[in-house]
C-alpha cells in the first residue's frame, strides 16, 4: 500500500538493508516516499497531465539510484539526498517529451502565453488546454532570468525570423540556434516546475 509512514531513523535502517540486497527493504523505502514522488510529479505534469504516471515511474526510480550512493554515516535524512536524484530523474523523463515540442517565443521582451505553440506533437491540444491554465507572471519571471543572448535570440524567433538568419547574426550554427530556443524554453519550464527562481 502507498503512502506508508516510516521515520527517518527506520528509514535509514532499510537503506542499510537495501544495501546489502534486501529487497523488501527496497519496496518499502519507494512506498514510504511515494508521497514526496507524486508530488513532485504532480508539479511537473501541470504542463502534461499524462506524463504524470511516467514521471512517478522515474522519480520510483530515482530512489533506486539513490540507495547505492547514499552515505550513511554523513548523518543526513535519506529524502534529502534522494529527492536531489528523484528531481533530476523526473527532469530527464520532462526533456525526453520536451524534445517532441517547437515553442516559438513571444515578440516582446515577455512570453506571452498566448503565443506559445507547440506543434508536431499528439499531445498539442491537451498542452494548449494546460498553457491556460499556467501562471502568466511565473512565466514572464523566468524568462527575464534568461541571458540576454538567449532573450534576444527567442524575441528574433518569434518576430518571424529564421533560425539561418539569427545563426548569422550570432555566428552560430542553424542547429545551435534552434538549441537555444529549445533550451531556453526548457529552463522556463523546470524553474515553473520546481517553484521558480529565488
Amino acid at each position: 500500500m502507498y503512502d506508508m509512514q516510516i521515520s527517518s531513523d527506520d528509514q535509514l535502517l532499510l537503506v542499510a538493508k537495501a544495501k546489502d540486497g534486501d529487497n523488501e527493504a527496497v519496496r518499502l523505502l519507494i512506498e514510504c516516499n511515494m508521497p514526496f514522488i507524486k508530488g513532485m510529479a504532480t508539479n511537473f505534469s501541470r504542463f502534461d497531465n499524462d506524463m504524470r504516471d511516467d514521471m512517478i515511474q522515474y522519480g520510483a526510480a530515482g530512489i533506486l539510484k539513490a540507495i547505492p550512493k547514499f552515505n550513511l554515516e554523513k548523518g543526513v535524512l535519506f529524502l534529502t539526498y534522494a529527492g536531489r536524484v528523484i528531481r533530476n530523474e523526473m527532469i530527464r523523463c520532462f526533456r525526453l517529451h520536451e524534445k517532441q515540442r517547437r515553442v516559438p517565443i513571444a515578440e516582446n521582451s515577455h512570453v506571452r502565453l498566448g503565443d506559445l505553440s507547440y506543434t508536431d506533437n499528439p499531445l498539442d491540444a491537451m498542452i494548449e488546454k494546460e498553457q491556460r491554465e499556467l501562471d502568466q507572471a511565473a512565466i514572464n519571471k523566468e524568462a527575464a532570468t534568461l541571458k540576454p543572448r538567449a532573450q534576444n535570440i527567442l524575441k528574433m524567433r518569434m518576430s518571424g525570423m529564421t533560425l539561418d538568419a539569427i545563426g548569422s547574426i550570432y555566428e552560430i550554427t542553424k542547429e545551435r540556434a534552434r538549441q537555444v530556443v529549445n533550451q531556453s524554453k526548457v529552463t522556463i519550464a523546470e524553474n515553473i516546475a520546481s517553484g521558480g527562481t529565488r
